[in-house]
């Protein structure tokens, strides 16, 4: 394993055991791992799969639910917004990212809520309350997102930089 690809996995697992430690809610680098893995890796299916593979194994110990294939769905999407940062990494397309990635994440997820939960009407007025009441996880889901893809995009540049190892793209 090169040097950059041994960061990459580092990062990745830091950020999926943080998953494990309390935070507040929505408050992780679920997305910010996602976004990152598909930028970052030289073989975009290598992150894809970095992700994937620390997601199911957090997901195994914290429990499986039910809006596990929204939640999948979503970063599915957020993969998607990391192979359009990846074609220039930078602080604006990174922000861009994270920004993107903390609305898909909440409109899939609250969509998903007000669909199958049965907590909501299927009506205009019942998606809004899902979506109304998702507001207060928004914003602790965009800190998260801006304050991981810091970190992960952040300190893995600064980490490859001092290596000379920072990929061509960033």
């Amino acid at each position: 394993m090169n040097f950059r690809n041994g960061v990459f996995w580092s990062f990745t697992a830091a950020a999926a055991l943080s998953r494990l430690l309390p935070h507040p809610p929505n408050f992780t680098a679920v997305a910010s791992l996602v976004l990152f893995s598909a930028a970052a890796w030289d073989k975009p299916w290598q992150g894809l799969a970095a992700a994937l593979l620390a997601m199911l194994l957090t997901d195994l110990i914290l429990g499986l639910h039910s809006s596990l294939p929204a939640v999948y769905l979503a970063l599915g999407i957020i993969y998607g917004i990391g192979m359009l940062v990846r074609r220039k990494i930078s602080i604006v397309s990174v922000t861009a990212g994270a920004i993107s990635s903390s609305f898909v994440f909440f409109f899939v997820t609250n969509f998903s809520v007000w669909l199958f939960s049965g907590m909501y009407p299927h009506t205009a007025s019942g998606l809004a309350a899902s979506y109304l009441a998702g507001i207060p996880f928004l914003g602790y889901t965009a800190a998260g997102d801006f304050f991981f893809s810091a970190v992960l995009f952040g300190g893995s540049y600064v980490v490859l930089k001092w290596r000379d190892a920072v990929p061509a793209h960033w």
